[in-house]
């Protein structure tokens, strides 16, 4: 599961993975600070960016596995959904 957090500074993103017991455990973290043109970004672009950011950095992670993106904005669910 990845969870994505976008705020007017920076952007951040965590990689989290259930055990035997459905006990959900973080594997690693991203926070990137948002510089120059960034910053300037509507909300609703930083989070579709953050998630963007969040599977390219964890596509090691992530590849040729089943994963859940929890972007907290329904117009960016509609966006990742097309």
């Amino acid at each position: 599961m990845l969870y994505t957090f976008a705020s007017d500074m920076s952007i951040a993103s965590m990689l989290t993975q259930k055990n035997i017991k459905g006990n959900e455990w973080p594997i690693s973290f991203m926070r990137v600070s948002l510089k120059g043109p960034e910053l300037n970004y509507p909300t609703i672009h930083k989070k579709v960016y953050v998630g963007y950011k969040a599977v390219n950095y964890f596509r090691t992670y992530i590849m040729k596995t089943y994963t859940i993106i929890f972007v907290p904005h329904l117009v960016v669910i509609t966006l990742f959904m097309q």
